[in-house]
């Protein structure tokens, strides 16, 4: 085999060598393109999430005061029933006086 030839092969698989080398490139960059998507839809799932989580933050709060306000017009309503109940009472206690009273002068 002459110099020219051995030449010519080394040529030839250096190119052959060159297309693999390409073709391994273009697989690359898909693979690469394919992960490129993959982050991008990863951050919008993650932005989305995000975003949900501080509306269930906001509606939690809005519930949190919402109840504590209930809570605190259950009690005022409850103190203002019992301030009533021990008016009544006292008043009941007071009648029950003057009927045991009269009771007593009329014996």
């Amino acid at each position: 085999m002459s110099n020219e030839e051995k030449i010519l092969n080394l040529l030839e698989q250096m190119q052959k060598d060159i297309s693999t080398l390409k073709e391994g490139q273009t697989h690359t960059n898909q693979r690469l393109d394919n992960i490129e998507s993959e982050i991008k839809n990863l951050r919008t799932d993650v932005t989305s999430l995000k975003q949900g989580q501080q509306e269930i933050k906001d509606h939690l709060i809005e519930l949190d005061t919402k109840n504590a306000n209930r809570h605190l017009e259950i009690i005022d309503k409850l103190s203002d029933d019992i301030a009533f109940i021990k008016h009544k009472e006292f008043k009941n206690e007071e009648d029950i006086f003057k009927l045991k009273k009269n009771l007593q002068i009329i014996k």
